[in-house]
């Protein structure tokens, strides 16, 4: 069979992709040619024996390169430690205050027009005694954890302020002696100078929503009586920036939509309102998946990502050149964290799911639990256990191990950097392998971008090493 890999060539070099490994191996173009023809030559191929390449490929073989897919079994290897981990790591709880909201943004996807499987904008609320008991059962599930998250989401969860003034004294007194780290994100409508002072003098880290500058925004954010909320925001986020003395307790989140230009909305992060503060942006989701990006959008981020890259390697004082670019540089062309060398078990599971519940814990208004906040609530194979009953550990491990209905999954090539989780094959009481497969091409561009990412940086590198030799006269 042919080995997981995954064949790349630039203008400068020829690589591969070792899945079984994680590793970018650089290669001569023989080789690459070989392993480029593999599938279709069979395993030798027209390479002549004895020949150069022929004889690379075995040198690879012996380093434990170029083998064929070993995976017996898909499991997650945190399968067998449920029990443990949710009955005492449960990491943050989310709070689902109210399932009503002053909005109605025409890419919501609880609207009535944009909804996805998910529930619909209702009139149904968090009761205090519920509130009480999701707090009482996370201090009994995350006894491990030094630091103590409660979120605090919707709707839009200021509706609720009431309750939120005593779900914190609550957590102040059952809490005490502990860390405990508050979150909100909220519209910025209804941030009033009582609720702005209450937030900061408790340290609530504050989220506010803010797609772009007025005619963009306003374009998909409006109230319920359609009017635009851009004014709105601004004014109160200004207010609570300058209320904030720790700058890092305000942040603010962007829907980008790439129907609009892409240089209209990378430049509103250079505007004075954002300066200081973090900004953290994400794509519009259209049916569970990312919306396509259109071709002008597309093209003009890449390019600034491109001329990111230049100065990070020319410059000593590097700043990203280009907004959107200076949100997601670190994350998507400096770290290295997705490619730790490692060798696959034979037992294991594609990289995308989390241990569902662990990380951001759902309760909604009327205690039911879910993994986080971006399932869907009215699949009945996303409820994960309720306050009363506790976890339900068997939909937990069928959630976790989502890649055993697509058994097709050990012989992909991108099985270590898959990013698909159980929610994208959510369809009622069961996961569905066909809504799963539909991620599948997404995933596979998302593990390809990674690499490719990766081996500019390393040609970039190189490069600069090279100039450097030759500028000091060392070659």
């Amino acid at each position: 069979m042919k080995p997981l890999i995954y064949p790349l060539k630039t203008p400068l070099g020829y690589y591969f992709y070792e899945t079984q490994r994680n590793e970018i191996i650089a290669v001569n173009e023989g080789i690459y040619e070989r392993i480029v023809n593999w599938e279709s030559e069979g395993e030798t191929g027209d390479v002549q024996a004895g020949s150069e390449a022929a004889l690379a490929v075995e040198e690879l073989k012996d380093l434990g390169y170029l083998r064929e897919p070993y995976i017996e079994k898909l499991e997650h290897p945190a399968t067998k430690y449920l029990d443990i981990i949710l009955e005492r790591r449960v990491s943050k709880i989310l709070l689902q205050l109210t399932q009503r909201c002053n909005l109605r943004c025409r890419y919501c996807v609880y609207s009535e027009e944009k909804n996805f499987g998910t529930r619909s904008h209702s009139n149904k609320d968090m009761s205090y005694e519920t509130a009480k008991k999701a707090v009482d059962f996370y201090m009994e599930h995350s006894v491990d954890c030094e630091e103590k998250a409660i979120g605090f989401y919707g709707g839009e969860p200021l509706l609720q302020f009431g309750l939120i003034k005593k779900i914190i004294a609550y957590c102040n007194d059952v809490f005490r002696g502990h860390k405990i780290i508050y979150s909100i994100t909220t519209n910025g409508t209804l941030l009033t100078d009582e609720i702005m002072d209450f937030l900061v003098k408790n340290q609530v880290y504050i989220t506010v929503s803010l797609d772009g500058p007025k005619e963009i925004h306003d374009k998909n954010r409006r109230f319920v009586n359609d009017a635009g909320t851009y004014d709105a925001v601004i004014r109160n986020l200004e207010k609570l920036k300058h209320k904030c003395e720790d700058k890092l307790q305000c942040a603010v989140n962007m829907v980008v939509d790439p129907d609009n230009d892409y240089q209209e909305v990378s430049n509103f992060f250079h505007e004075p309102v954002l300066k200081g503060l973090n900004v953290r942006w994400n794509m519009v989701e259209e049916e569970n998946e990312i919306k396509r990006t259109s071709e002008q959008f597309e093209s003009a981020y890449e390019y600034q990502t491109f001329l990111g890259y230049v100065r990070y390697f020319r410059e000593e004082n590097f700043d990203a050149p280009d907004g959107l670019v200076k949100g997601a540089f670190e994350g998507r062309a400096i770290s290295d964290s997705h490619f730790q060398a490692f060798e696959l078990p034979g037992v294991t599971a594609p990289g995308g799911p989390c241990v569902p519940g662990k990380m951001r814990l759902l309760a909604d208004c009327d205690g039911n639990l879910f993994p986080c906040e971006r399932v869907s609530e009215t699949s009945s194979c996303m409820k994960i256990g309720s306050l009363d009953a506790g976890f339900d550990l068997e939909k937990v491990s069928r959630i976790l191990n989502v890649s055993q209905i697509t058994e097709e999954c050990r012989n992909c090539w991108a099985f270590a950097l898959c990013s698909v989780c159980g929610k994208h094959a959510a369809d009622g009481d069961a996961l569905c392998a066909e809504l799963k497969r539909k991620q599948c091409s997404g995933a596979r561009g998302n593990a390809w971008r990674q690499i490719a990412d990766r081996i500019l940086l390393y040609e970039n590198m190189a490069h600069e090493k090279k100039m450097r030799k030759k500028k000091e006269g060392k070659f």
